[in-house]
């Protein structure tokens, strides 16, 4: 069974939202680590859905019980928003939160006790996590 991995790539924050160059990037790191990743999409986001769409499975989000969903069909969540982060902590689905800055105030409790987030120039502790 191959194990998917959610990215919720975007915020109604837009400056929190993944650069397309960065989403790229981890799409790339998860298949490279044997996951199946899966981009989620909240609506209005502003994040190019086709330009996606060709690099891997993009879903669309309209409600917290989509969100709850798909969050519990993954192995390992990255988001750029802590919303995701904190429902995936929930469901015991390891949240790996990816800010422009980190700010800890908003990381979950187990993003910041193991290292489970990074920024957009720098999220190579995601390598590690994918690869134990």
């Amino acid at each position: 069974e191959i194990k998917q991995v959610g990215i919720f790539p975007d915020s109604r924050q837009v400056h929190k939202n993944f650069p397309i160059t960065t989403l790229l990037e981890i799409v790339d790191n998860v298949r490279l680590f044997g996951f199946e990743p899966f981009v989620v999409l909240t609506p209005g986001s502003s994040i190019d859905a086709n330009l996606i769409s060709k690099t891997c499975d993009t879903r669309k989000v309209s409600s917290l019980t989509d969100l709850c969903s798909l969050i519990q069909m993954s192995s390992v969540v990255i988001t750029a928003d802590s919303l995701p982060a904190h429902v995936s902590e929930y469901y015991n689905v390891i949240p790996f939160v990816i800010y422009r800055q980190v700010n800890y105030k908003y990381l979950p409790i187990s993003s910041m006790k193991n290292g489970w987030f990074g920024t957009f120039d720098d999220f190579s502790s995601l390598a590690d996590l994918l690869r134990s």
